[in-house]
C-alpha cells in the first residue's frame, strides 16, 4: 500500500514539476520583451572629503579644489532580445547627476561618453543582447540619478539601484551557509523519519514478540532468538539505515542469556528490556521518527528566511 501511494505521489509530483518547468520557461521568455535596456548604479562611495576647520588644508582632483569626491559605478545593460545600434538613437542618453553636483571625470572616455557639469551623456554603435557598457564617474556630490534620452524601441530604460536593492547573485552570497545546511539537513531528517517510520508493522511485531515475555513463565532460548533474529532481519532490510544490525542483535542478547537453555523468571524481563533497548533505542527511534514533524517545520522556517534574505 505504501509503495502504491509512493509511486502515484511521485509520478503527481514528476507531472507538476514538468508544467511547471514549461510555465517558468515561458514566463522568463515572455518577461524579456524584444528592445529592452536599463541603467544600474552598482556602487556610489565617498573617496575622500575636507571636513576640516583648516583655510590653508585644500583638496585638488585634476587640479580642481574640491570639498568632497564620490566615485559611481554604473552599467548600461541591453536587457532585450535584439541588439540596439546607433540608428535606434534620436537623442543619447543623458544621465543627470543632481543639481549642484559637478562630473569631474568619467571612465573609460570615448567618443560616445561626453559628459559636462552635472550632465553625462553616452551613445553606442552597437549594444549586443546582453551586452554592458561599465562606467566609473567621479563627482563632486552623491549622485541623484534622472535620465532623458530619446531611443527607438524604448520606451522606458528602467534604473537599478543595486546599493538598495542588490541582484539575485548578491542577495544569494548574503545567505550564510547555515541556512543552506538546515535547509538541507531537513529534507534529508524527514526523507529518514519516512523511511523509518513506513517500517513499523514489521517493528510491531518485534515488539509483541518482546510483549509475550510477560504473559509466560518459560521459553526456549534457542526458540526466542531464532523468531527475533527472523522478525529483526526481515525489519532490518525494510529500513535504509538502522544502527544496530541483526547479528550484533542476537549477540547483545545471547550475552544477557549466558548459558541457560530457557528464559524463565527474572531473565525474561532483562531479556525484554535488553530486546527493546537495542531494536528501538540503539536504533534512535524515538529522536528519528519525531523528525517527521520537526523535518518539515525546520524547512518551513528555513525556507522563510532565506526567502526573506532573497526579498529583502
Amino acid at each position: 500500500m505504501f509503495k502504491l501511494i509512493a509511486k502515484n505521489l511521485y509520478f503527481i509530483l514528476s507531472i507538476l514539476a514538468t508544467i511547471g518547468g514549461v510555465v517558468s520557461l515561458y514566463q522568463i521568455y515572455t518577461a524579456t520583451n524584444e528592445y529592452d535596456i536599463s541603467l544600474h548604479m552598482v556602487r556610489s562611495d565617498l573617496v575622500i572629503t575636507n571636513n576640516s576647520a583648516l583655510d590653508n588644508l585644500k583638496v585638488l582632483y585634476k587640479g580642481k579644489e574640491i570639498a568632497s569626491l564620490y566615485a559611481t559605478a554604473l552599467k548600461i545593460i541591453n536587457t532585450g532580445r535584439r541588439a540596439l545600434t546607433n540608428k535606434h538613437i534620436y537623442k543619447a542618453l543623458q544621465i543627470d547627476f543632481g543639481k549642484g553636483n559637478i562630473i569631474l571625470n568619467v571612465s573609460p572616455s570615448g567618443k560616445n561618453v561626453t559628459y559636462s557639469g552635472n550632465l553625462l551623456g553616452i551613445k553606442w554603435d552597437l549594444l549586443n543582447p546582453g551586452e554592458k557598457i561599465d562606467l566609473l564617474v567621479m563627482t563632486t556630490l552623491p549622485p541623484n540619478i534622472e535620465m532623458q534620452y530619446k531611443i527607438q524601441e524604448i520606451e522606458e530604460i528602467k534604473f537599478v539601484n543595486e546599493i538598495s536593492d542588490p541582484p539575485l547573485n548578491k542577495r544569494l552570497n548574503s545567505i550564510d551557509v547555515i541556512w543552506l545546511v538546515l535547509i538541507v539537513a531537513s529534507i534529508l531528517i524527514t526523507i529518514d523519519a519516512i523511511m523509518l517510520v513506513k517500517g513499523d508493522i514489521k517493528l510491531s511485531r518485534i515488539f509483541w514478540l518482546t510483549k509475550r515475555l510477560k504473559h509466560i513463565e518459560s521459553i526456549s532460548a534457542k526458540e526466542y532468538l531464532r523468531e527475533l533474529q527472523d522478525l529483526y532481519s526481515e525489519y532490518y532490510s525494510s529500513v535504509p539505515i538502522l544502527f544496530v544490525a541483526p547479528k550484533h542483535l542476537i549477540d547483545e542478547l545471547s550475552s544477557v542469556i549466558g548459558n541457560n537453555q530457557n528464559i524463565t523468571e527474572r531473565l525474561l524481563e532483562q531479556v525484554r528490556i535488553e530486546t527493546v533497548k537495542w531494536v528501538r533505542y540503539g536504533n534512535l527511534y524515538s529522536i528519528r521518527s519525531s523528525s517527521i514533524f520537526i523535518g518539515p517545520i525546520l524547512f518551513g522556517f528555513c525556507f522563510i528566511k532565506i526567502s526573506w534574505i532573497l526579498m529583502s
